[in-house]
């Protein structure tokens, strides 16, 4: 897994404000914005850390893992349904990240 602050230099606040756009319409799981689809899976309010799975900023797809204490608690992915999909299914089983 890289982590958002290897990537984009911003760390956490970068994966807060990714899941506040994400969670924004409510209990929809999809979203729309200006940077394509998102799609979020989980329970955000549980995470303490955040890295980024597949894909990059730069490609404009990819997928973001929540954990705490290392366990998958949510998931976020932009224009990355195949990721997101992977993704719930390891929060399913509480797989350890």
């Amino acid at each position: 897994m890289t982590s958002l602050r290897a990537i984009s230099g911003t760390g956490a606040p970068l994966a807060h404000r990714l899941r506040a756009t994400a969670v924004r319409g409510g209990a929809k799981p999809r979203h729309g914005c200006a940077r394509g689809r998102i799609q979020t899976a989980g329970l955000p309010q549980l995470a303490d850390e955040a890295k980024i799975t597949a894909g990059s900023l730069e490609e404009d797809r990819f997928a973001v893992a929540f954990t705490r204490g290392g366990v998958l608690v949510e998931a976020v992915a932009v224009n990355s349904p195949k990721d997101l999909l992977r993704l719930k299914r390891a929060i399913s089983a509480r797989t350890e990240v």
